[in-house]
This record gives structure tokens, C-alpha cells and sequence, in this order.
């Protein structure tokens, strides 16, 4: 009887496939523009928090930023003046730098009295380099940056302002590209996801961004400094032992630093096959299955969507339309962070862009796909 009745659906279903899909993908492109005028109306004017400068702190701690730079020559002088005009007074940067670009060479050139730079040596990883400038810092509080970033007087008063007063003293913060690089489509992708999600941020996080955080230097040597071999995902991994401590992260979505977004989808292919295989090789070792989690659906979801459409000879025309269905969801998302984002950042939404978001959305489930081979692969788990 149940067997009957089910195959009785799966008719009725197969002889209204089209229709039924058809009805799907205007009820999700339907519930993404009422969530794009619904989002966008409650921040039609976001609240911005009153920048306090550091003269108006009830102190000003010794600030050692920590860079570890190797094939940077492209960024690396930017990234040290960006430092050294800050106003800050009571800082620091503790520069490691090398690769056979050229980047030590650059770098010593900026070397005095507020910037020490060490020379890396091929294969000592960022880890270590990290170790070796904490260990001539002065500071009493520790910045974390990438040496493709670019300081300035906002985005380093936001972050540090909660440690200087003593609410925090692990504080984390965003990032946002540099402005020629803001007209490229597949930056603009990527920045206004991000803008999105800088809104959307709770007060407190359970990871830190590496190129943009701050933390008592108490707080980092009870967790251990640098000193545990991390080949790749530093960053994750500290997040992880500093939750495992039980220290709370503070979120300042307002500290945006300046960074280098990649321009080429296979920088950004990479970027992100690199980033999810950290969550799947520290993750389970933390016992973050919230995270092992987000990747295997994600993986899951994107297997879906390729497998479904090839058993259309099999499965008949049913397969065809809920592979349909999952990738209108998909695009449908990524449309709606693009148009909600781009309204944060006060820019607009090409249609070009637009038209892009199913080509991203393929590098999106690449990256997936490669970190999970790579998570599997012992010859790829450790590299960078």
C-alpha cells in the first residue's frame, strides 16, 4: 500500500517536473528580492561607532606588529611606510622577510629605530618566523597583519582601542581591498560577501582574522606563542587553541585593514582550497565539527549539483530539476550578499557582475572539491 502510494507520487511528480521547477526557482528568486529590500532597508544608514582616538584612551600600550613576509616584493614598501605613518607613537613592526624575490633586500632598506627586519630562510615557514620576531618584540600588546596589507589610523585604533581599556584581550577585525583594485569584478565578489558579513558579525567571534587581530602578549605566550609546528592554517589554529583556553574574541567589524584581494580566479581558487582544507585537517582535532561540517555539506551540496543532471538518463527527468533547484539556491544567495553588500559599501551592482555569479560560483565548488582531495592527500596537507 505505502510502496503504491509512493510510486503514485513519483508519476504525479515526473509528469509535473517542469512546472514544479519552474515554480521553485520564481519562489527562490522571489524570497531573494524580498530578502534584498527587507535586508536593505534595515541598513539603509548602518550605525557607525564614534572613532575615539588613541589621545582619549585611559592608556596607550606598547604595540609590536608581527609580520612574517616572504615573496612580497611587491608589497612589502607599501606595507612598511603604510606603518610608518601612522600616529600612533608607542609602536613597533617586527618584520621577517625573504624569498628569492627579493623581499629581505626591500625591506632592509626601512630598518630603524620603529622597524626591525629579520631575514627568513627558505622553508622555516610562518610559524617559526612569527616565533623569531615575538622574541625581540617589545610590546605588551601584539598585532597580527599580512605584509599585503596597508595600515592606517582608523583600522588600527578600532582594533586596539578594546585591549588599551581593558575589555578585551583578544580583539579581531575585517579586511577590504585596496582601492585599484575595487573595479574587478572577482574582487568586488569577494568584498561584498565580506561587508556583508562584517554587518552581521556578533560581538564576539570563535576565530580571528590573521591579517587583521590583536592580543595581549600574556595571552599569547599562555597559549604557547608560536612554538607548535603549524605547516599551514596558523591562523585557524590559533583561533582554535586560544577557544580551547577559554579566551573570548572580540569583534571589531569597523577595524578594516587594507589588503590585497586575489585579482585571477586561480588565486582565489587557491586561497579558498587552502583555507577549507585547514578547517578539515585542525578541525577535528579541536573538536570544531561545526566547521568539518560546513565544509562536507558544502561538498555534499556542489556533488549534488554536478551528479544530478548526469543521472537524468537514469533517474529521468526529476534528477534534472532538483539539480536545477539546488544551483538556483545557490546563485540565488550569492546574488543576494552581492546586492546587500554592494549597498554596505555604497557601490553598485554591475550586471556583468551579476551575469558572473554562476562562473564564481563554479570556482566556489572547485575549491571545495580540491580541498577535500587535498585534506585526503598527505603530499598536499602540509602545503601552503
Amino acid at each position: 500500500m505505502l510502496l503504491d502510494l509512493i510510486a503514485q507520487v513519483i508519476e504525479l511528480v515526473r509528469s509535473y517536473v517542469t512546472v514544479l521547477t519552474l515554480a521553485g526557482i520564481v519562489g527562490v528568486s522571489l524570497n531573494t528580492w524580498r530578502r534584498w529590500r527587507q535586508d536593505s532597508a534595515r541598513w539603509a544608514n548602518p550605525p557607525l561607532p564614534a572613532f575615539v582616538p588613541p589621545e582619549a584612551w585611559p592608556s596607550q600600550p606598547q604595540v609590536s606588529a608581527l609580520v612574517a613576509a616572504w615573496n612580497e616584493a611587491g608589497n612589502i614598501e607599501r606595507h612598511v611606510h603604510s606603518f610608518t605613518q601612522l600616529r600612533y607613537p608607542h609602536k613597533e613592526l617586527m618584520l621577517c622577510a625573504g624569498g628569492p624575490d627579493g623581499t629581505y633586500a626591500l625591506a632592509r632598506r626601512w630598518a630603524g629605530p620603529q622597524v626591525t627586519v629579520l631575514e627568513q630562510q627558505p622553508g622555516e615557514g610562518k610559524q617559526r618566523a612569527l616565533q623569531r620576531c615575538l622574541e625581540q618584540a617589545t610590546g605588551t600588546t601584539i598585532l597580527l597583519v599580512d605584509a599585503d596589507c596597508e595600515f592606517s589610523d582608523e583600522a588600527f585604533a578600532r582594533l586596539l582601542e578594546p585591549l588599551a581599556r581593558g575589555e578585551a584581550q583578544v580583539v579581531t577585525g575585517v579586511s577590504q581591498p585596496r582601492a585599484d583594485q575595487r573595479g574587478y569584478p572577482l574582487v568586488q565578489y569577494q568584498w561584498f560577501r565580506d561587508i556583508l558579513a562584517s554587518y552581521q558579525m556578533p560581538p564576539t567571534v570563535d576565530g580571528v582574522l590573521g591579517r587583521n587581530c590583536a592580543l595581549s602578549r600574556s595571552v599569547l605566550e599562555d597559549v604557547g606563542e608560536f612554538r607548535t609546528p603549524v605547516r599551514t592554517g596558523t591562523d585557524y589554529y590559533l583561533s582554535r587553541v586560544l577557544m580551547q583556553r577559554g579566551y573570548t574574541i572580540h569583534a571589531a567589524p569597523y577595524s578594516r585593514i587594507v589588503t590585497e584581494y586575489p585579482e585571477t580566479p586561480s588565486a582565489y581558487v587557491r586561497m579558498w582550497r587552502r583555507w577549507n582544507k585547514n578547517l578539515l585537517i585542525h578541525g577535528p582535532r579541536f573538536r570544531m565539527w561545526k566547521d568539518v561540517r560546513s565544509v562536507a555539506t558544502a561538498f555534499a551540496v556542489y556533488g549534488l549539483m554536478v551528479l544530478l543532471p548526469l543521472l537524468t538518463p537514469l533517474l529521468g527527468p526529476i534528477a534534472l530539476g532538483a539539480g536545477l533547484l539546488l544551483a538556483s539556491i545557490a546563485l540565488a544567495n550569492r546574488i543576494y550578499r552581492q546586492a546587500v553588500g554592494a549597498h554596505l559599501a555604497n557601490e553598485r551592482v554591475s550586471w556583468k557582475n551579476l551575469l558572473y555569479t554562476p562562473y564564481y560560483m563554479g570556482l566556489d565548488m572547485l575549491a571545495v572539491f580540491l580541498s577535500v582531495y587535498d585534506s585526503l592527500d598527505a603530499r598536499h596537507r602540509a602545503r601552503w
